[in-house]
Parts: structure tokens; C-alpha cells; sequence
């Protein structure tokens, strides 16, 4: 029996529901979903600040450039990357992409009435007498 395989799909409606369950309670009695928590924290990273130890000192947090234009990205609406398929196959835009590019290649050949021009071929040297 195989191992299952999850989708990214698949792992993305997961870690949806995952979001929306109470991490906490805010001190007026709302509910902070995980996904309310994880903002927060991600604006903790991009602004800075303080940090409390358990020792009870305090520590100075530097604001980090990853989380700072991750927010600013989100916040203009441009579109995350998406994954990468590491599976090795041939996506189907890949393959759009590649028929396409096929199809005008050949429309541009019979529009131009040329064929299409190989590398011209290098002639071989001509051995010296002198060497075997």
C-alpha cells in the first residue's frame, strides 16, 4: 500500500479550517483565530519591536525586509507565487506554451517562404601531415 499523497489543494483546504479555529481570546472576549494570530505575528516581524525573554529582559527585534514586502504585496493585491510542481511532468500551460510556439513558427515559415535555416556546418580541418 502506497503512501497517500497530498495535493496542494488538498493540503490548502486543511490549513484553511486550521485558520479559523480560536488560538485565543482577546481581552473584550472575541475570539483571535489562528489566522488573526499568524497576521499579527507577521506584523510583529515587519515593523519590529520588543521582544519579552523568559528571564524577564527584554530584547529589541529588527524589522525584517521578507515580512515587510510580503504585507506590502498582499496589501497592493499582486499575486503570490505559485508553487512549483516538483512531480517532473509537463504542465498543461507548459504544453500549451510549447504548441503555440510551434504553431507560429511554422505559420512564420510558410508566411516567409523560407525554410528553416539550420546552423551552417563548420568544414573539418584538415589534418597536418606531420601528425598521425
Amino acid at each position: 500500500m502506497g503512501v497517500p499523497r497530498y495535493t496542494g489543494k488538498e493540503l490548502t483546504k486543511y490549513l484553511r479550517t486550521l485558520a479559523m479555529e480560536a488560538e485565543s481570546i482577546a481581552d473584550d472576549g472575541t475570539p483571535i483565530t489562528r489566522a488573526e494570530a499568524l497576521a499579527r505575528a507577521l506584523w510583529t516581524k515587519a515593523l519590529g519591536g520588543k521582544k519579552r525573554n523568559r528571564d524577564g529582559t527584554e530584547s529589541e527585534l529588527l524589522p525584517e525586509a521578507w515580512a515587510i514586502q510580503l504585507i506590502y504585496e498582499r496589501l497592493e493585491g499582486k499575486v503570490a507565487n505559485a508553487a512549483t510542481d516538483e512531480s517532473g511532468k509537463i504542465t498543461t500551460a507548459e504544453k500549451v506554451s510549447e504548441l503555440s510556439r510551434n504553431r507560429i513558427n511554422s505559420l512564420s515559415t510558410v508566411a516567409t517562404g523560407t525554410k528553416k535555416s539550420l546552423p551552417p556546418k563548420i568544414p573539418k580541418k584538415e589534418q597536418d601531415s606531420g601528425n598521425p
